[in-house]
Formats: structure tokens, sequence, C-alpha cells
């Protein structure tokens, strides 16, 4: 049908916004790379590296309001979209990161900015039924998708909060990872401080984006 149709083509709109702005963040990376390349002295070097530092961004400059409203609208999407950008190797990433945790049966996990619960799920399965893992995200539409694909775990439950104020306290987890979602916090460095708040003292984190 025709709104059929507009929502499609909505959603292609929203997903082409997201590529874009991952595809930003690479250009970024590689223009930071040419501008500091080389340097004929000294001088240039420290030019060169005041450069490089002014254009690394900090976080993502969009409006939070509009990250979360772009991603309620492709969370349909959204898992076919990562697995595309990453060439299908999005999952081994979150092998990875899973091992990377060092977790055990009956431990405690966040995953933040957990979209549609792929890492939050893969956790859970590794801290199984006597363990605990909570799913942040921002986005509605993401962890309706998320808690649907997780109801059979009881030992998962997702909740709506901002990245940069979770609703848990201080050393609450043995472990804390966030994924793809790294790229859309507002302050990068504000949301690893939040990732090291909650992780008891001795444990650790995983990132990747």
């Amino acid at each position: 049908s025709e709104g059929a149709v507009d929502e499609r083509d909505r959603d292609l709109e929203a997903t082409g916004a997201a590529g874009g702005a991952v595809e930003g963040a690479r250009g970024d990376v590689l223009g930071v790379a040419a501008d500091t390349a080389a340097p004929e002295s000294a001088a240039d070097a420290g030019r060169a590296a005041g450069e490089g530092a002014s254009a690394v961004r900090s976080g993502n400059t969009v409006p939070p309001p509009s990250v979360t409203a772009m991603f309620d609208r492709i969370a349909p999407v959204y898992d076919r979209l990562n697995t595309l950008m990453t060439f299908g190797q999005d999952g081994r990433w979150r092998r990875a990161a899973v091992d990377a945790c060092g977790l055990r049966p009956g431990d405690r996990a966040i995953d933040v900015a957990c979209g549609t619960g792929r890492l939050t799920i893969a956790l859970a399965e590794r801290v199984g039924p006597f363990g605990r893992v909570v799913g942040v995200d921002r986005s509605t539409g993401m962890i309706e998708l998320a808690r649907a694909a997780a109801r059979d775990l009881v030992q998962v439950e997702f909740v709506v909060a901002d990245a940069l104020a979770l609703p848990v306290e201080d050393g609450s987890f043995d472990a804390a990872t966030i994924a793809f979602g790294l790229r859309n916090l507002p302050d990068f460095e504000a949301g690893f401080r939040e990732l090291a708040r909650v992780v008891d003292r001795g444990a650790g984190s995983s990132a990747s984006s």
C-alpha cells in the first residue's frame, strides 16, 4: 500500500543517515591521519599535533533526542544494518567482547547502549540463570525488541535510560560493555567514566565501535 511504501522510504532514509554518520566518523579519523603525516620539522610536528587533537571528536554532535528518534525508527532494520556495515564481522566482535569480560556463571554485567540486545543476550548466556545482566538504551524501540528477544532469559533486565547517567549504584557489576552505541554518545570520555563507576573494583569493561 502507499502507506507501507512511505514507511519503508522513511526507514531507508534513517538507515542511510546512520550509515552516513559512521562514514563521517571514519572520514574524521582519516583526515587527522593525513594532516599529521610526515611533518617537515619539529615546529610542523607541533602544529600538526595541535590540529589533530582539535579534529578528533569528543562526542557525537547530533543532539541526543534526535539520535534516539532515529534509532526508534530504524530499530526493525538495525541488526541487518550492522551486519552489512561490518561485512558480517559483528558476531565475531560480540563473542570477543564477551570473552574479554572474563565473566563466570553467577556474575553481573551491564550492557550500555544495548540496542536490540544481541550483546546483552550473549553476556546473559555466559553468566547463566544465577547471574544478572542489565541492558540499557535510550531508544524504547530498541528496548522493546530486546525484551522480546530475551523473554526466556530470567537473568536479563532491559531499562530505558541515559548512558551518561546509569540508574545503578557504584561498583554493582563485574563487567560493563558498550558496543556500536559508543559512537553515538555526546561525550565519549564521560561515557567511559560512567562505565568505570558502575564496575566493581578489580573487574573490567569492554568497548567496541
